[in-house]
């Protein structure tokens, strides 16, 4: 594997489908009483949330998770050289203390193990996240995380060509 040089990638942090726009100034609360949570796991004290009123983020917000993930990407040279582009949907839950666990790859790119690796290990990498709460209380979240890998070969440089300089016409 090499690192990223001229591969351009793009990230996006999805929720469910949902896009989330988060910024480490700005923190989104909703009343208790104004939503119903959505819960995939019923046990009360592993109890697992799709959606809470405040969900998980990032130490320092959407901003640092790009600079994190484009600084510690690399691109699988099999699959760079190859031109195999796609999108990995990492999967992982934010545990109540910020952990991420159970990173799992849900939808891979086709021919592109290498990718569906990179994904897992670029999520596997992170440091602890703001849990997400409901009620004022941190929970278990389910996150998905896309990760765009598009293969874009540099463009050459222009050839500068000079032009020949005339021959002195001066005879001596």
């Amino acid at each position: 594997m090499t690192k990223k040089g001229a591969v351009s990638i793009m990230f996006y942090l999805v929720i469910n489908s949902i896009f989330a726009q988060t910024d480490a100034n700005k923190t989104s609360q909703v009343s208790p009483s104004s939503t119903t949570s959505t819960t995939i796991k019923s046990d009360k004290e592993n109890q697992l949330y799709l959606f809470t009123q405040v969900m998980p983020s990032f130490p320092g917000g959407e901003e640092k998770l790009k600079a994190f993930l484009q600084k510690n990407f690399i691109y699988p040279e099999y699959e760079r050289e190859h031109g195999i582009t796609g999108t990995v949907n990492v999967s992982f839950v934010v545990e109540k203390d910020g952990r991420l666990t159970d990173v799992k790859v849900v939808k891979g790119v086709p021919k592109g193990s290498g990718c569906d690796e990179e994904g897992v290990r670029l999520v596997k990498l992170m440091p602890k996240w703001n849990p997400g709460t409901q009620g004022g209380e941190n929970v278990r979240v389910q996150m998905s995380l896309p990760i765009i890998f598009s293969s874009q070969k540099p463009s050459k440089p222009q050839e500068t060509v000079s032009k020949p300089k005339p021959k002195s016409t001066i005879k001596k």
